[in-house]
């Protein structure tokens, strides 16, 4: 478990594996933690999306 208020992250997402063609949003990543900012990155590195409390941070 990681302390209440570190960040989240994740990479190498990619959404033309998907079967929902779509970015990441904060609403995707909002209903997994209240508690961690999140942010993740894109295959390319050049596109990250936040949860509402990792833009907060930010």
């Amino acid at each position: 478990r990681y302390p209440k208020g570190e960040w989240i992250l994740g990479y190498n997402w990619d959404e033309s594996t998907w079967t929902e063609k779509r970015f990441i949003t904060s609403k995707d990543l909002d209903p997994i933690s209240k508690d961690h900012p999140i942010m993740v990155t894109r295959v390319c590195g050049h596109l990250v999306s936040v949860n509402s409390l990792g833009l907060k941070k930010l």
